[in-house]
């Protein structure tokens, strides 16, 4: 029977995202104008610090507050480019910034959501200040699209959205590891699903000891026969006198005989 390859547990970066809502999508669709708005407005400020430096008003100022025998054009001109300066760092700053709150919002990123409601405080809290000291369209222009946002970002059914949006995806090259069962392999993988195979170890013989063969040519000793009980060998020198006394016995008794 061919065993069936088993499937890999499922991870969290398998779950399919949800569909974006509407207010989500109204919401990104007006970062995406804020981050063109604010490269426009950094444009038009670069050009309009360029005029500064033909302007009458602009040099009187800067004649009276400069020395005396002081380049006064040269002051304006080093001024007007720190200035331009400022501008391009801030402007490709908060255009980054429009850009990476709706690429994070759009994935239902949480942080995404916290880092723009910080982001937008700050921005209402500026607009407002630049508002109270007179009317300037650009403040009015941010704090309208910030408040709108912050409200899109805010509804149920956007809150519904980043509460089912998948966690973050592991790295590609670290292997996602389950929950053991006992018979499923802990790692995950189509690679490390199935249990490595069992190589047997290699079985030594022992060695096999010949057993002695008896030659064919060989004779069997022949068993000795059992001594008569009643002769008892004597060997030695303590035995002679009564070898001795036995042949005087058998020569007197044939002596007497003969007689």
């Amino acid at each position: 029977m061919t065993e069936q390859p088993k499937t890999p547990p499922s991870t969290g970066a398998e779950r399919p995202q949800p569909l974006r809502p509407p207010s989500l999508r109204n919401a990104l669709w007006l970062m995406y104008l804020a981050a063109a708005l604010q490269a426009a407005f950094g444009i038009y400020f670069w050009i309009l610090l360029g005029r500064l430096r033909t302007d009458p008003e602009v040099h009187a100022e800067f004649a009276a507050s400069a020395a005396d025998g002081a380049d006064v054009q040269g002051l304006i001109d080093s001024t007007v480019q720190t200035w331009r300066i400022g501008v391009v760092a801030g402007t490709l700053v908060a255009t980054a910034l429009w850009l990476v709150m709706a690429w994070g919002n759009g994935g239902g990123r949480n942080w995404a959501r916290v880092t723009s409601t910080v982001l937008g405080v700050f921005a209402i809290t500026g607009s407002v200040f630049t508002l109270l000291n007179g009317f300037n369209p650009v403040a009015l222009i941010a704090l309208l699209v910030v408040l709108a946002v912050l409200y899109l970002l805010y509804r149920p059914e956007t809150a519904a959205f980043f509460e089912a949006a998948p966690a973050e995806a592991p790295d590609a090259g670290t292997p996602a590891l389950a929950e053991p069962t006992g018979t499923e392999p802990v790692a995950a993988g189509p690679d490390l699903a199935k249990p490595a195979p069992v190589v047997p170890e290699p079985v030594v013989p022992e060695p096999a000891v010949p057993e002695p063969a008896e030659p064919e040519s060989a004779e069997r000793p022949v068993p000795a026969e059992d001594p008569d009980p009643a002769v008892t060998p004597t060997d030695g020198p303590a035995a002679a006198p009564g070898r001795d006394a036995a042949e005087k016995g058998e020569t007197g008794k044939s002596e007497t005989a003969e007689s």
